[in-house]
């Protein structure tokens, strides 16, 4: 006896080579440690030439109960904007890979690089900071833990916002940095040493927090003095370091090279029926699919086989349950599994930078499905309006006029907006 089940998904997907998209990854109102509602992020990221097509959510995060050492309100595992490394990769769930051909069975980053180009892998981290010939490996960023090692570099940096205060027997350098960037060299100057935290960081500001030899490798820089730092963040299977500017990561890498991995089945949550996120890409990295489906859900083997129909061959699941939601113009699409949609830790959002106009360029029917209509009847279409670059004006448009081929079928109104019928038989 076989069984089914109905689900309700959206898709988004997006052509990565169309020179009016932006795709960016946002941490809840831009720093790391909080939460935001789909529709704030939407507030406070619309602007002209940025307008918003759709998001979903992304990264699992640590709550207040989940973490004893600090790290409510971050995301596991890697972000980063426009370039800047919001929170490093590090070993959350990473008792789920194993090695050789299998070990295609991490977690999932999703990222975009410069080129515009989607990546799909899992990624490790080895920061560290040179002074002359010697280097010294940074422990993570923005990740203002409770359990400070002895011997720690830790980097800050204005996606927190303020160092930590927490008691510490060692060193804080502040140094500017002209740009910052993952996998290059940056060159940074010291502006100020002290050994309280707190300080407050400008964008072009980071800060490192340095205990036992890690206080020892800083203690020869002095305001001025300069040394580099390198935030590496490399795959686990090819060791290649992309030039990322978006990242995120999501739970499981569940399909590679079109070939569903272990990870579909080496987990319970993935084997599991359930509301879930993923995204996926092609070979080329030319296209990113945005999935989110609504209870009951899908395996994310059920949601690979979908994503594999659409085109993608590399596929992230991402969080699920309440937190599975898609942002479409502004607005949470789905029903999602709570009252209220959640306030999530972080998504990737897709932009079009297209320049605003007011005028309609391109007419879409909001239904464009087959119909029939008896004669004498009656139909007023209604129509989606975009501007010449694509970018969204309105569901309901009526500066537009009716055509019908052939004209025997029937007649428009005087307006343009309404189709009546013939009493005649015909397609058209």
């Amino acid at each position: 006896m076989s069984s089914t089940r109905t689900v309700k998904l959206y898709m988004l997907e997006t052509d990565l080579t169309n020179p009016y998209v932006k795709v960016e990854q946002r941490n809840a109102k831009g720093v790391v440690g909080t939460y935001e509602r789909i529709v704030d992020g939407y507030k406070a990221m619309e602007a002209p030439g940025h307008r918003m097509v759709g998001c979903v959510n992304s990264n699992f995060f640590w709550t207040a109960t989940s973490s004893s050492i600090g790290l409510a309100g971050n995301p596991t595992g890697g972000t980063a904007t426009d370039g800047v490394l919001s929170t490093q990769p590090d070993e959350w769930h990473m008792s789920a890979r194993n090695t050789g051909i299998e070990g295609w069975n991490d977690m999932g980053y999703v990222m975009i690089d410069r080129s515009g180009k989607c990546l799909i892998d899992n990624m490790e981290w080895d920061g560290k900071i040179s002074i002359g010939d010697a280097t010294y490996n940074l422990r993570d960023c923005n990740r203002q833990r409770t359990d400070p090692w002895n011997d720690e570099i830790a980097l800050f940096n204005f996606r927190l916002g303020t160092t930590p205060t927490r008691t510490f027997s060692g060193t804080e350098i502040i140094f500017n940095v002209d740009d910052w960037r993952i996998n290059g060299n940056m060159t940074c100057t010291v502006v100020s040493v002290n050994h309280t935290g707190g300080t407050v960081l400008t964008e072009r500001q980071g800060a490192l927090q340095c205990r036992g030899t890690g206080a020892d490798f800083v203690s020869q820089l002095t305001v001025g003095s300069t040394f580099s730092m390198n935030l590496g963040i490399y795959s686990s299977h090819d060791a290649s370091r992309p030039d990322i500017l978006q990242m995120c990561m999501g739970n499981a890498l569940c399909m590679v090279g079109g070939e569903l991995t272990q990870r579909n089945t080496n987990e319970d949550y993935n084997t599991q029926v359930y509301a879930r996120t993923g995204m996926a890409t092609n070979d080329d990295g030319s296209k990113l699919w945005m999935l989110v489906m609504q209870t009951p859900g899908m395996s994310t083997t059920e949601m690979c086989y979908i994503f594999k129909a659409a085109g993608a061959t590399y596929v992230v699941g991402c969080d699920g349950g309440g937190s599975a939601q898609m942002g479409l113009l502004g607005e949470v699409m789905n029903t999602t599994t709570e009252a209220t949609p959640r306030a999530l830790n972080n998504g990737m959002w897709v932009f079009t930078t297209a320049l605003d106009r007011e005028e309609a360029g391109q007419l879409a029917f909001v239904d464009d499905s087959p119909m029939e209509m008896p004669a004498y009847s009656s139909y007023t279409p209604q129509m989606r309006a975009y501007t010449a670059e694509g970018n969204f004006l309105t569901h309901d448009y009526k500066q537009h006029t009716l055509r019908c081929e052939p004209a025997s079928l029937g007649t428009i109104s005087a307006d343009g907006l309404t189709f009546t019928a013939n009493p005649v038989d015909g397609t058209g």
